[in-house]
């Protein structure tokens, strides 16, 4: 069963975002999931976590079968990018239990707008689209961060 206040918070959210798709019935489920189609490609989940007040957006990157053929060079540069934060504050890499590669966000609730959802979809998914193709390159040994996903400035040590 789902905390109402934050399952309250969480549909207004979502709700807000189905109204700027097009979607104005769209809303968790009984569990606090929905899933959306963007493009005929990206699958977004959005799963409530009640008692952390938070609702989480994944998104897959990759098939499970890429996960084996993914280069050490690729895990760092995926993983540089989400030092100390990273450029997107709340986002992050996982491997889903599926063996998937997704991009996530985080959204804290009392402090998340609804108008922050429909930018946080638009941030998600243009992640998903830099790393899929990333990752997709058959030649990932050497790989450097992408432009605009590079890992942040020092922010708490100068000395390595």
């Amino acid at each position: 069963m789902l905390a109402s206040s934050a399952a309250d918070q969480a549909n207004a959210l979502v709700r807000h975002l189905g109204d700027q798709i097009g979607l104005p019935s769209l809303c968790l489920d009984p569990q606090g999931a929905c899933m959306l189609l963007i493009a005929r490609r990206w699958r977004v989940s959005l799963v409530l976590d009640a008692a952390r007040d938070t609702l989480f957006l994944s998104c897959p990157v990759t098939v499970p079968a890429q996960l084996a053929r993914i280069g050490p060079a690729a895990w760092a540069s995926l993983l540089q990018t989400h030092h100390l934060g990273g450029p997107v504050p709340g986002a992050s890499i996982a491997v889903d239990p599926l063996g998937r590669v997704c991009v996530q966000q985080a959204m804290h609730l009392p402090s998340a707008p609804p108008a922050q959802i429909l930018a946080t979809v638009e941030t998600l998914i243009g992640r998903a689209m830099k790393w899929a193709e990333l990752l997709a390159a058959s030649a990932l040994e050497g790989m450097a961060p992408p432009e605009g996903l590079a890992p942040p400035a020092r922010r708490l040590h100068t000395h390595v």
